[in-house]
């Protein structure tokens, strides 16, 4: 066999997480066989739901509208 196919399974939520890289490392060729070139990387992006497709720019935002009042002296 010349090729394999790695499956990552991912879970898609509605949490806003950043890029997550991950690696990959070919080793243990079957007889007869040889890697030539066993690491490869990857990164999971968000799915976007927040933009257009294939983008990872579903940040939480926080908008007001209309006139807001704030008490400095309250703190965060």
């Amino acid at each position: 066999m010349l090729t394999q196919t790695v499956t990552l399974n991912v879970t898609n939520d509605t949490i806003y997480e950043v890029s997550e890289a991950f690696a990959v490392n070919l080793s243990n060729a079957s007889a007869g066989a040889g890697i030539a070139d066993g690491i490869g990387a990857g990164t999971i992006k968000d799915d976007g739901t927040g933009g257009p497709p294939g983008t990872d720019n579903d940040t939480p935002t926080l908008t007001l509208t209309g006139p807001a009042t704030v008490n400095e002296a309250a703190g965060t």
